[in-house]
């Protein structure tokens, strides 16, 4: 039974689909056009329907893809943090180790340049005295000198 048949059996008071072919055959052209057109306006919002409700569904799953998507791209993200975190938590020690050690070296540094200050204040002062006490033994030259020159009175 053909579409146009089973659409006239469908919309007609007959019954069978025999009745329906033979009502078919006692239609004019005219008549034939118009319920050809029929069916094609049921079948195209038949489709049509389809079409709204199959967009519509894919409209609802590509959100719930995007949505999927989005839930695994923030997964990620937060598995990239915390890998990244665990990495610095693994590399701490080692900061803390190597900020001991210059901290370490800046004070021994700190020290040896204390002490050649130390060293350099304490030769200047020796050589300071040397200075002082050649000056004073030059003062008790001259005073002695000065004294045998002058007669006692």
């Amino acid at each position: 039974m053909s579409f146009v048949a089973a659409f006239i059996s469908h919309h007609s008071p007959a019954s069978s689909g025999l009745c329906a072919t033979r009502h078919l055959a006692d239609l004019s052209l005219g008549q034939l056009f118009f319920i050809v057109q029929g069916c094609i306006s049921v079948v195209s919002s038949h489709i049509n329907i389809h079409d709204i409700a199959g967009k519509q569904q894919k409209k609802k799953q590509c959100l719930d893809v995007q949505s999927r998507v989005d839930m695994l791209n923030t997964k990620i993200e937060n598995v990239q943090s915390d890998k990244i975190t665990q990495e610095e938590l693994k590399n701490e020690p080692y900061m803390v180790k190597y900020n001991l050690a210059q901290q370490v070296n800046e004070h021994k540094f700190l020290k040896h340049e204390h002490m050649n200050d130390y060293a350099e204040a304490a030769t200047a002062h020796i050589y300071g005295l040397e200075a002082k006490n050649s000056e004073i033994c030059l003062h008790e030259a001259e005073v002695k000198m000065h004294d045998a020159l002058v007669p006692c009175t």
